[in-house]
């Protein structure tokens, strides 16, 4: 890193700080469903959610809400929406845009907090009037629009503040990138509106002999009839990409799937919480039980050479024959700073250094890689101790991605499962693990 791009980092992180005391924004988004169940609609219809029922120009709060399995009816009474629950008038008109609304105004009248817990419930061929008691017919309901946090918008704004958003974050991404960042091709989809960045592929394959096959599932929208992709190669190096493909996958609507690093198809339709996280010792449950941007970083410096291996333990159904280990994950911007690092000792003979490393074939770089810990690996315990299962490969640090890990448990015994996550020391954040045991069948 050159004197000057440091003089640069550090005036712009200064700025950084002078904002942090004059703005914090929030901000929320959401997602659409376009296939209403009486499961979905119970779930979603559970505190803290407030429901809102739209026809035409018509919007309601539904309270004191009823399902009807056998009619397949949702019931309640309409009431006139208070003024904190009229956000949804000037919400972006697709699915995934950031939103921004005020939780601490000084004028109590503008905030509007409670946005971030609505179910929007879009209907057609119904009539909606003030403190009706109203029967809807599940055929009715044309979508869902659940609102979230924008988590990432949010916490962008904190470090942002008065920058704006949308300049602010992309200023900060490039510097990080271009202080820490050894490139690999970013993708991005186009979802109707925009083109939206999904994640990076190839993220570690710097060299000839480590040439792999990568697995990124898109995020894709069923409006749209055709599928437009950018790969874009930020950092103007020299990127080599053999082939690229479209894997189209067929499954029942209630399937979730994921590709291993295999490229084999696994449905994950049900996945199991866990029942217990420790790191030499150390509680951590809360960090890897749900996805909500809470990670564990590897960071605990108890371990041997500074690893860190959490274990994990999930309830297993008996006769059960395959477990899919489930994680949401990136590798960390500290790890892709020290590699940057690494590779600056070589000063002027790193060109010589690279060709040396892409000419010769045998130089053990997996088993190096292994060795500092860059990639995570997955043990399973048996009754003659620790197996290995299989390893995670480099995602990158710009995009969570979920991953699976097949795991077969054809000689396992217990009703209890118990699994080791290794990494070396910060290397990866995870925000959730879980574990799944559908059956890997009708998909094509």
């Amino acid at each position: 890193m050159t004197s000057y791009l440091r003089k640069c980092l550090s005036l712009f992180m200064i700025m950084i700080l002078l904002e942090l005391t004059i703005s914090c924004r929030y901000y929320y988004t959401y997602s659409s469903d376009n296939n209403a169940t009486l499961q979905k609609v119970d779930k979603l219809a559970k505190s803290p959610n407030y429901m809102i029922i739209h026809q035409a120009d018509l919007a309601f709060h539904l309270r004191g809400i009823k399902i009807d399995n056998d009619a397949q009816t949702i019931s309640g009474t309409l009431e006139k929406l208070p003024f904190d629950h009229l956000k949804y008038l000037d919400t972006k008109s697709w699915p995934g845009s950031s939103n921004r609304y005020r939780k601490k105004a000084k004028n109590p009248m503008l905030n509007s907090p409670q946005v971030i817990n609505e179910v929007h419930v879009y209907t057609k061929d119904q009539t909606l009037e003030e403190n009706a008691y109203i029967t809807i017919p599940l055929a009715s309901i044309e979508k869902m629009d659940v609102y979230d946090p924008d988590t990432g918008a949010t916490t962008a704004s904190f470090v942002l503040g008065g920058f704006g958003i949308a300049v602010g974050a992309a200023t900060l991404l490039v510097i990080i990138v271009l202080l820490t960042k050894s490139s690999c091709p970013f993708v991005y989809v186009d979802n109707g509106r925009e083109y939206v960045f999904s994640g990076e592929i190839f993220s570690g394959a710097i060299f000839k002999n480590l040439q792999r096959d990568d697995f990124l599932m898109l995020p894709l929208t069923d409006s749209l009839r055709s599928i437009s992709i950018t790969i874009a190669n930020k950092l103007k190096e020299k990127q080599f990409i053999d082939q690229v493909s479209l894997l189209r996958i067929d499954h029942p609507d209630h399937n979730r799937v994921l590709v291993d690093r295999l490229g084999i198809i696994h449905a994950v339709n049900n996945i199991v919480p866990l029942t217990s996280a420790t790191v030499h010792g150390v509680d951590i449950l809360t960090q890897l039980k749900a996805k909500d941007n809470v990670q564990f970083n590897f960071d605990s410096d108890k371990g041997e050479d500074y690893f860190n291996s959490v274990e994990l333990t999930f309830p297993k159904p008996q006769q059960t024959t395959e477990g899919h280990l489930v994680l949401h994950t990136k590798n960390s911007l500290w790890s892709d700073y020290l590699f940057g690092e690494f590779t600056q000792l070589f000063g002027a003979n790193y060109t010589k250094w690279v060709e040396k490393q892409n000419n010769n074939p045998d130089v053990g770089k997996e088993r190096w890689a292994e060795k500092q810990g860059m990639n995570m690996s997955v043990f399973i315990e048996t009754e003659s101790g620790w197996q290995f299962v299989d390893k995670v490969e480099l995602v990158g640090p710009l995009a969570y991605r979920d991953v699976v890990v097949p795991i077969n448990l054809k000689n396992h015994v217990g009703e209890v499962l118990r699994v080791k996550v290794t990494s070396g020391f910060m290397m990866w954040d995870v925000d959730f693990i879980g574990m799944d045991y559908s059956e890997d069948s009708n998909i094509k």
